[in-house]
């Protein structure tokens, strides 16, 4: 898992819509779940967007601090 700063965590909950969920947070285990089993992956937070900003958020969020991310929508997906 990579490590973030909680008070970057804290800073993008508050201006998120959707459901963001970080370890230890009730559910947490089963959004980071993989549908290929092969991979465990433990990602620092599981944002499940509701709205077009949230996923701009989310977008610019990772951007300043140059990590990999991919979205999922449905059958569709993006990665930066």
């Amino acid at each position: 898992m990579v490590a973030v700063d909680d008070e970057a965590v804290e800073s993008f909950k508050a201006r998120f819509a959707g459901i963001a969920l970080t370890p230890g947070d009730e559910g947490y285990d089963e959004a980071r779940a993989l549908w290929n089993g092969w991979f465990d992956k433990r990602p620092a937070v599981v944002a499940r967007c509701r709205t077009t900003q949230d996923v701009v958020r989310v977008s610019d969020s990772l951007a300043r601090v140059a990590f990999l991310w991919r979205c999922e929508a449905g059958v569709t997906a993006w990665q930066a």
